[in-house]
């Protein structure tokens, strides 16, 4: 059990954010899931999974109901046929294969205790130091907000010819900064020195001195004195937009079918 356990929101309810909200659950932190689909999209995903050794491992540290089957085990070897039904090729890998469907409601038996006809919980007793867990539906997340809208991370990475010694590794830092796509401040940042707007990246050099000097002046105002140091002496700053982009429908790129 967590000594100060934290407020979790995870973004997202099928098996990644469920796998997070295992695990942070465990440790006794109280999480909760937003899921955009309904109920009813939501079943019947008959997806084929294969069984990693990663997963395997997760569900070996984290599933309450390891006497419960969850996968098909794997035959020993992976066929590849030809047009005439004759094996062309076979791998010697001994994958386990389970459903969307299969793992999506093991997890929620673990996560929230759902009950449904994949799992017999039983008593359906939770872990004693688990946190609480709530799981929504219906929930159309459009933008995340940090307190002051800003981060700052701040990294050694290796300097010239890859060198890795004290006095020659190189100081990286990203800024992140939230701006309304249409917003004028981005505009603003986005324009350069000629006059020029770009969309995606602003290059070193090209950014416009009132810019950066509005930045420098606001690290001042908000961030630790060696973070506002590290602004003040960047000579050749640039920018790069972060943006989000949702599919409309399965996009291939020269891959084999797959008949699920």
């Amino acid at each position: 059990m967590s000594e100060q356990p934290l407020n979790v929101v995870i973004v997202g309810g099928s098996l990644t954010g469920l796998f997070q909200g295992i695990a942070l659950k465990r440790l006794g932190h109280n999480v909760r899931i937003l899921e955009r689909a309904s109920p009813e999209n939501l079943r019947e995903q008959g997806a084929g999974i294969g069984m990693r050794p990663e997963t395997l491992e997760f569900f070996g540290k984290y599933d309450q109901f390891p006497d419960q089957p969850y996968f098909i085990p794997g035959e020993g070897n992976i066929q590849f046929f030809d047009k005439g039904a004759n094996v062309s090729k076979a791998w010697k890998m001994q994958v386990g294969m389970s459903s969307w469907d299969m793992l999506y409601y093991r997890l929620r038996t673990n996560f929230d205790g759902l009950r449904s006809g994949y799992v017999d919980m039983g008593n359906g007793q939770i872990k004693s130091g688990d946190g609480t867990a709530i799981y929504e539906y219906g929930c159309n997340v459009t933008s995340v907000k940090y307190e002051d809208g800003r981060v700052e991370v701040e990294y050694l990475i290796p300097g010239k010819n890859g060198s890795q010694q004290p006095g020659h590794r190189l100081l990286n830092y990203v800024w992140y900064c939230n701006y309304p796509a249409d917003s004028a401040e981005l505009k603003s940042i986005m324009t350069d020195i000629d006059g020029h707007r770009h969309r995606i990246t602003m290059p070193p050099g090209k950014m416009r001195s009132e810019v950066y000097e509005a930045q420098k002046q606001y690290a001042e105002e908000i961030l630790p004195e060696p973070f506002a140091e590290v602004v003040r002496k960047t000579t050749q700053p640039f920018a790069q937009c972060i943006t989000e982009v949702e599919a409309t429908g399965a996009v291939g790129f020269d891959v084999g079918f797959c008949p699920f």
